[in-house]
């Protein structure tokens, strides 16, 4: 996998977790052709820019609240600097100005954005907000009740890990509507 996709923005992703990222837009651009995406948790835009080159994705949604610094259940805050809107689209307008107009922002929380405002059926996710318990399960039902009913996906930080344990009760109806989940 072509980690140059993610060269021009800084990301607090892993390689790893950039590997898990690439894996599973190939997998919804195999089932989908083109797709819509919604991400959790923006900051820089680190994270969008495979999406904003990718032809085949249609939209770009970014929630993020912006907060200047974030609760973290794995045993730190986060500080995040110049934590802006304006900051993460002129960092993606160096990737890719010319697709800049797929891109959608939403400042806020899951907790604060009715389900029906997005108004394009999402088919792939990715959670990396505030690292809380009540944050990423708010987060992960938000995702499901904006997920194409067709299928879709839910893609998390693999730094989410210790929240797996309480989404089991979670995926299981996600399954049976035919999704599938890259965790």
């Amino acid at each position: 996998m072509d980690l140059s996709v993610f060269s021009k923005i800084e990301s607090q992703s892993s390689d790893e977790d950039k590997k898990t990222f690439l894996a599973c837009q190939a997998a919804i651009r195999e089932l989908r052709g083109e797709y819509n995406y919604l991400e959790i948790g923006s900051y820089l835009g680190g994270s969008i820019q495979p999406h904003l080159l990718d032809t085949k994705c249609r939209t770009i949604i970014s929630i993020d609240k912006r907060p200047k610094t974030q609760p973290d259940e794995r045993g730190f805050d986060w500080t995040y600097l110049e934590n802006s809107t304006e900051r993460m689209i002129e960092n993606l307008k160096q990737v890719a100005p010319e697709y800049l107009e797929k891109i959608k922002t939403i400042d806020g929380s899951t907790d604060e954005i009715d389900p029906s405002s997005i108004d394009e059926p999402i088919d792939l996710c990715l959670i990396d907000g505030e690292h809380t318990d009540v944050a990423m399960r708010r987060d992960f039902e938000f995702c499901l009740s904006v997920l194409n009913k067709r299928g879709g996906g839910n893609n998390f930080s693999r730094r989410a890990n210790y929240l797996q344990r309480d989404l089991r009760s979670a995926r299981r109806p996600a399954n049976e509507r035919g999704q599938f989940q890259c965790l």
